[in-house]
């Protein structure tokens, strides 16, 4: 009956501490959510869109040579080319015909990616190549106009 008892008692102990921690908290306002990217497979480049804890967003330009390049831009602008970046996405993942998904040795050219889902472009992809380039000349504009 002490066995019991005993035994009761350390496991009552140990799932109350177990459980009744509470996480951490983390208030550091350089961590940042990626909103969307763009890799760039031919120049070995990626493109980030991040807003970060305060609110703020950036452009994180990380070039072929690992260099990073920020650029902050004001929250309407970020908007606008978020909003422009998930409509050319949607078209591009689920408009356009794909030939990476019936071809097995596809040469990619970009890689989206948008709150977890990824599309990668195939160099032979001629419309969406020509998409990329709309989107990249909007995305150059958004950051030479802050």
């Amino acid at each position: 009956m002490k066995s019991l008892l005993y035994s009761t008692l350390v496991f009552l102990f140990f799932t109350h501490n177990s459980f009744g921690q509470e996480k951490a908290k983390n208030h550091d306002l350089r961590v940042g959510k990626q909103l969307s990217s763009i890799k760039s497979h031919t120049d070995k480049s990626k493109t980030v869109l991040e807003e970060t804890a305060g609110g703020e967003f950036t452009i994180n330009v990380h070039d072929n040579k690992k260099n990073l390049k920020k650029y902050k831009i004001s929250s309407q602008d970020a908007k606008a080319f978020d909003d422009y970046y998930v409509s050319q996405f949607i078209h591009i993942k689920y408009m356009m015909e794909s030939i990476a998904k019936t071809e097995k040795k596809c040469r990619k050219a970009f890689t989206l990616s948008m709150r977890g889902e990824d599309q990668d472009i195939c160099v032979s992809e001629g419309a969406k190549i020509k998409k990329m380039d709309e989107m990249l000349r909007k995305l150059s504009k958004t950051i030479h106009d802050n």
